[in-house]
């Protein structure tokens, strides 16, 4: 009995160097790692999808019309929430307005054959 014992507290001892060493690294690392990846991807995503799907400019598109063509535009497997979508689009200075019932976007639109060369 002696000798499981010790071995129980030897492994409790290197669980709780390991639980120190976790919150040690948790305090420096600041946010959580896996959530930085998942940010950068869909900001990404956007940012392609404006550059070459949208026109910024002095005019207002519907919010949930441009979410639409976003997420027709993402390929297969891949997926964003509308709400997800939208706050990209407020960290990328896009102002959000309502305006009878309906929700805009201001200074983009999706790009179209007429408003292309324009």
């Amino acid at each position: 009995m002696n000798d499981v014992s010790a071995k129980v507290d030897e492994l409790l001892a290197k669980v709780a160097a390991l639980s120190a060493e976790v919150l040690r690294l948790r305090e420096t690392c600041g946010p959580r790692i896996e959530s930085a990846p998942l940010r950068r991807d869909l900001s990404d995503l956007v940012g392609m999808w404006i550059e070459g799907c949208c026109e910024q400019g002095r005019f207002s598109h519907r919010r949930s019309d441009l979410y639409a063509r976003f997420d027709r535009w993402l390929e297969k497997g891949e997926s964003a929430s509308n709400q997800a979508f939208y706050r990209e689009l407020a960290a990328r200075g896009f102002v959000q307005h309502k305006s009878n019932g309906e929700r805009y976007v201001v200074g983009i639109r999706p790009r179209t054959v007429d408003n292309s060369a324009a």
